[in-house]
């Protein structure tokens, strides 16, 4: 006797609206931190590059939940969403050719997403992008300074405590 067992979904609206125009064809992908993003895709109506996009878009990953998450959620899902709903940020226009019917997938050693092949409007793609990742020198400064603020108060807070420990 053989058992089989199919398990059977059902979908909710979950975000009626998003940032991006309307599309199909897209690639979507998630890295290892939650960060949902879509790339490309054909737009309902014509734009810069005619139907096709090579647009990138991004979800800020949601905060963390914490451990006994599902303790406190209700049998009602209406009362199990955000009180405010993320948005969707254009996180660039890559230098690849605007296309649909593209594929995505992540690479979990160094979090890159890639993008592969699809369609534009002169054909077939062939072609693979992998997502580079930049250092915002303003921001790397900021947290250097802070680590030694932090460890300077630290070393001052340990030389105190020697220097009251020696009086006494």
């Amino acid at each position: 006797m053989l058992f089989t067992h199919r398990r059977e979904s059902s979908y909710d609206s979950f975000e009626p609206r998003a940032s991006w125009r309307p599309r199909a064809s897209a690639a979507a992908v998630a890295d290892t931190k939650g960060l949902l993003k879509i790339f490309g895709g054909l737009l309902d109506e014509s734009g810069p590059e005619g139907y096709f996009s090579r647009e990138a878009w991004q979800l800020p990953s949601p905060e963390g939940a914490p451990s006994d998450w599902w303790a406190k959620q209700s049998s009602d899902n209406r009362l199990n969403v955000r009180s405010t709903p993320m948005e969707w940020v254009k996180n660039s226009d890559p230098p690849w050719v605007a296309r649909a019917g593209l594929q995505g997938f992540v690479d979990p050693e160094d979090d890159a997403a890639y993008i592969l092949g699809g369609q534009d409007r002169n054909g077939f793609k062939e072609d693979l992008w992998k997502e580079a990742f930049s250092i915002n020198f303003d921001n790397l400064y900021n947290m250097i300074e802070l680590m030694f603020l932090r460890l300077s108060n630290q070393d001052n807070v340990t030389n105190s405590n020697i220097t009251s420990g020696a009086e006494a």
